[in-house]
């Protein structure tokens, strides 16, 4: 009679020991999953070709008639007297040197197109960049943030329109003017 009381014992821990392993598992589900860690990188843009005049989103990049790629521009709120757009040229691989020029940009706010501010170094706003092999170049442009009496704010949507060195001539509309934070910019 005796091994008819350790049966019950028996099942009696292995009762506890699932409840256990159930219990402790249920706890584990509710502990939140650590949070991926975002990729460092974004994903391309697609690229498109254009026609002289063409509008296009600032969710693509335009193939220009030379090869080079324009990225989207890229336009924040710098200070209450300028905003900064950014623009980035990409140039095929190639053997050897490469002169990256810089595109003509205008911002164009209620049909109006307002030209960049001087650049600080005179001579400076017809100068490339020299790559090796190809590669991609960033451009930058300040405009004054005052457009004729109407201050650009953060959050305003402003249009790009971009001259290739090649003539071609597109608008990129629809850019929120992004904020400043800390270091750096963000949309």
């Amino acid at each position: 009679m005796s091994s008819a009381r350790v049966r019950p014992k028996a099942v009696a821990y292995l009762v506890l020991a699932v409840l256990g392993v159930v219990g402790v598992s249920l706890l584990w589900d509710r502990t939140p999953a650590p949070e991926p860690v975002p990729s460092s990188t974004e994903a391309p843009l697609p690229v498109v070709p254009v026609e002289e005049g063409e509008t296009v989103s600032d969710d693509v990049a335009v193939l220009g008639p030379d090869g080079a790629t324009y990225g989207a521009p890229s336009v924040r709120w710098d200070s209450s007297a300028a905003v900064r757009v950014s623009l980035a040229v990409t140039v095929p691989e190639s053997e050897g040197v490469v002169e990256v020029r810089p595109p003509e940009v205008a911002l164009v706010r209620a049909g109006r197109e307002i030209s960049p501010l001087p650049p600080v170094e005179p001579g400076s706003e017809d100068r490339g960049t020299r790559l090796r092999g190809g590669g991609a170049a960033g451009f930058t442009w300040y405009f004054d943030a005052d457009d004729d009496g109407t201050q650009i704010e953060p959050g305003d949507l402003v249009t790009v329109r971009v001259r290739t060195p090649d003539g071609l001539v597109y608008d990129v509309e629809g850019i929120e003017v992004g904020r400043p934070s800390g270091r750096g910019l963000s949309r």
